[in-house]
């Protein structure tokens, strides 16, 4: 989280000359490997230690108790009773998700003389495992912290952060051929006897906001009158605000919007399933790889890999002779690799409004609860200031990241999905040798305009 008020801080930094990158192409120094493991709700853990990843990342209200600005917020239906500060920003966390006061924000724990001051990486957390860790951080805030279920949404992640400018280091594994990043494990680059505290926002332990208190307390009993006359004011400057707001918006071009281009669900995911089925080929003395098939408005990209087991390459030539596209040999005939192109039918008509964020997370979450289904629903959701509104280059587009895992019946998930507006698919992907399905896509909320000066 906190991508956008990063890149906020970025646009306001113009008149800075970018940082010299810190070794773009050089590899990082060597640690020695931990096992490090993802607890599956909010948490890396290593042996005793716990380290906070996933947090809501927004900007301070100086003007308001961190208690108020977790409770407007809430996100997830988990109470946000842990928080810390780190730099212009305020990373809320729960204790609802296993996470500890105490524990370091891992995002916060970067070693910057490996990093530089704007880093950004994709960390598979346990290579046994399938989940991963994106985190970024730009000029002293978070850009983002984020755990993914799967490779593909790590990917996509990081590939959306690479518009943002004069990065200082990035990071991804090396088999993902993006241009300017290194391999790097987090115990290489982040130190875990570091990193900002988690804290409880009610300010118990906290004597400078039990000082504020104690004046407050005094000057409601000195001058009562006074205070809620103020706070009238206050309101009445707040609706002013408001209507200027309504009557100074931008409008948007609708066929702008990131979900005016892509196909519906429905279609992707019948498409998906047609072209991987003609990519799975089961050979002897070959192992198959994920297929993978992703979209980008009318086109897509089905891509699947098979690992040498004795096999011959003659075989997987035969297997792929009636495909247009060829195979490609790697590692000296060990590996083998086939990318095709196909493309999907976009809908007629006008393009949909989107749902608020609540309507998604309720309806969408309440359907599936009811049939016993599961699937992963995380806000994306960005909050800014009028201020911050008035610096945006463009609209901001909140969402929410969908991921469903099932072994039966995918395009009955799709279906339950079909009626949603503003849905953008990503990926649906079949694990040959487990037999499982894996479809991510993006629901978006109504965007946030940016607003003229005032």
């Amino acid at each position: 989280m906190g991508r956008l008020s990063g890149l906020l801080g970025g646009l306001q930094r113009r008149d800075k000359a970018p940082a010299p990158p810190v070794q773009p192409d050089g590899a990082l120094p060597d640690a020695p490997a931990l096992d490090l493991q993802y607890d599956g709700t909010g948490n890396v853990l290593c042996g005793r230690k716990r380290y906070a990843v996933g947090l809501d990342w927004e900007p301070a209200q100086p003007d308001e108790p961190v208690r108020v600005q977790a409770g407007r917020n809430r996100k997830g239906g988990h109470r946000r009773n842990l928080h810390v500060p780190f730099g212009a920003q305020i990373g809320f966390a729960s204790q609802d998700r296993q996470q500890k006061r105490g524990s370091a924000a891992l995002v916060t724990a970067g070693r910057s003389d490996l990093l530089g001051p704007r880093w950004a990486g994709a960390f598979r957390i346990n290579e046994a495992d399938r989940f991963w860790w994106v985190a970024a951080i730009r000029d002293g805030e978070v850009f983002e912290d984020a755990v993914v279920p799967d490779e593909v949404s790590a990917r996509t992640l990081l590939l959306d952060m690479l518009d943002a400018p004069d990065w200082t280091r990035l990071m991804a594994p090396e088999d993902w051929q993006v241009s300017g990043t290194v391999p790097a494990r987090i115990e290489q680059v982040f130190s875990l006897r570091g990193g900002a505290p988690l804290r409880p926002v009610d300010g118990r332990r906290d004597t400078v906001q039990r000082v504020v208190i104690l004046s407050l307390i005094g000057t409601l009993a000195a001058g009562g009158y006074l205070f809620w006359s103020d706070l009238k004011r206050q309101e009445a400057e707040r609706e002013a605000e408001l209507a200027q707001m309504r009557d100074a918006m931008v409008r948007v071009d609708p066929r702008s919007h990131p979900w005016a281009s892509a196909p519906p669900i429905t279609g992707f995911v019948e498409t998906c399933v047609q072209e991987i089925e003609r990519t799975l080929f089961v050979l002897p003395g070959w192992l198959n790889g994920p297929i993978t098939c992703t979209a980008s408005g009318e086109r897509g990209v089905v891509s699947t890999e098979w690992g040498r087991n004795g096999g011959r390459v003659t075989w997987l030539h035969a297997a792929t002779a009636h495909l247009s596209d060829r195979v490609t040999l790697a590692e000296g005939g060990d590996r083998a690799y086939l990318r095709r192109e196909v493309s999907f039918s976009l809908p007629d008509g006008e393009i949909p409004l989107p749902w608020e964020a609540e309507a998604v997370s309720d309806l969408v979450l309440s359907r599936f609860q009811s049939l016993g289904l599961d699937l992963t629903l995380r806000p994306r959701v960005r909050s800014l200031t009028t201020t911050q509104r008035t610096e945006l280059r463009a609209p901001v587009y909140n969402r929410h990241d969908l991921s469903i895992e099932t072994s039966v019946a995918i395009g009955e998930y799709a279906r339950l999905l079909s009626d949603v507006p503003a849905l953008v698919p990503e990926a649906l992907i079949y694990g040959v040798e487990s037999g499982t399905w894996t479809l991510t896509a993006k629901i978006y909320h109504p965007p946030i305009l940016p607003l003229p000066p005032m």
